[in-house]
């Protein structure tokens, strides 16, 4: 994995995102209750946020979110 706040990647149509869960910025200590990071090739193509009302608590979480976006197109690297 690239860097500290890598917690995983996803496959989906023939490329591999690599899924980031940045720390808060007002408390490096703790991750982003709120949003992750979406990868492809060392560029940002996306985010994923946390349902309504919900907070991330997991890196699982997280990358089930940002698989629902890849998976649904809302990447700027796909049509």
């Amino acid at each position: 994995m690239s860097n500290e706040a890598t917690v995983g990647t996803v496959d989906w149509d023939g490329k591999t995102y690599e899924i980031d869960w940045p720390h808060d910025l007002d408390d490096d200590t703790r991750r982003s209750e709120d949003m992750g990071a979406i990868y492809l090739d060392g560029e940002q193509v996306g985010e994923c946020c946390a349902q309504f009302g919900e907070r991330f608590t997991s890196a699982d979480q997280v990358i089930d979110a940002a698989y629902r976006v890849i998976r649904y197109g809302d990447t700027d690297d796909q049509d």
